[in-house]
């Protein structure tokens, strides 16, 4: 690797109280190194075995964005993913990534309800109190969380620069294969003013520190069995190494809930205030809505 960023921590051991006084109050990344240890995932989730679940099923790819690409069946993609990892693609052609596909028959919910048993909360994050989603008791494998998804990518993909939407944290589990992985914290966001337009350089580009505008980027290289913690609005840039699945999905902690309300109070009456009928109700409250967010961002209030 040409260019080297500080290393995110790594951790073993880390007990559900510990992760939220170090690094869910502290909003500090770290990477759980056992913490998915008693899953039957580990070394049985390759892109083949779960070919031999759905193949059949069409899914629906992405590139570097989240912006849909082409569809294809899971079968074929997977069949796809040897030519990148020898590299007989060719070049400047964007490479396909499958994140989650909920649409021609919903194959992310079925991948779920297939390797439910497989898997479980992972062992850090504490079982109760969430408030996105709104649960006493948080059973992932049960009830599928906010952007939950099983990703499915060939070496060469990449998820380009962005921070999750809904002020919402994140885990990313790696189950098979490895991905470089780059953070940079919230106070920095505006370092980077059109994420949309901005192009991501390759993971080993001897200009990568230039590409990150001079930013206090963290890195960490994910290895089967590593648990990524992405705090709420941290900026990162994920690159798949090999061929690649992994889990990941979001939430949000009542520990959290002084940052967190404040936007889930707007956000959830501002939808419901769209549905209002007649108009000559929906307007006021909108613009009631609308004075409440510019006290927000007055008071520098995060996700406003």
């Amino acid at each position: 690797m040409s260019v080297q960023f500080p290393q995110i921590e790594r951790r073993a051991g880390l007990s559900d109280h510990a992760f939220i006084r170090d690094h869910l109050r502290q909003r500090r990344p770290v990477v759980v190194t056992d913490a998915m240890r008693d899953w039957a995932a580990l070394g049985k989730w390759t892109p083949d075995y779960l070919k031999g679940l759905l193949g059949d099923m069409t899914v629906c790819l992405q590139g570097g964005g989240f912006q849909e690409t082409r569809r294809m069946r899971f079968a074929d993609y997977v069949d796809l993913l040897p030519r990148f990892e020898s590299g007989d693609v060719p070049a400047g052609q964007e490479v396909p990534y499958l994140r989650w596909s909920d649409e021609d028959g919903g194959f992310t919910d079925a991948l779920f309800r297939c390797v439910r048993d497989d898997w479980a909360r992972p062992s850090f994050l504490p079982e109760r109190f969430y408030l996105h989603p709104h649960v006493l008791r948080s059973d992932p494998t049960t009830l599928r969380h906010p952007a939950s998804g099983i990703y499915v990518s060939p070496k060469g993909a990449v998820t380009k620069l962005h921070a999750d939407s809904g002020l919402t944290n994140a885990v990313l589990c790696q189950v098979h294969g490895r991905k470089r992985c780059f953070l940079i914290s919230p106070d920095q966001a505006p370092l980077f003013p059109d994420l949309k337009s901005r192009t991501p350089e390759p993971w080993d580009s001897p200009r990568l520190r230039e590409a990150y505008a001079g930013a206090r980027v963290l890195e960490t290289v994910l290895e089967p069995g590593d648990i990524l913690f992405i705090p709420g609005c941290w900026l990162h840039e994920v690159y798949t190494l090999s061929a690649s699945v992994s889990l990941t999905y979001n939430f949000a902690h009542v520990t959290e809930a002084a940052r967190y309300m404040p936007f889930a109070v707007h956000y959830v009456a501002s939808e419901a205030a769209r549905q209002l009928s007649p108009p000559v109700l929906r307007r006021p409250v909108l613009r009631l809505l609308e004075g409440y967010a510019r006290l927000g961002r007055r008071l520098n209030l995060e996700g406003f």
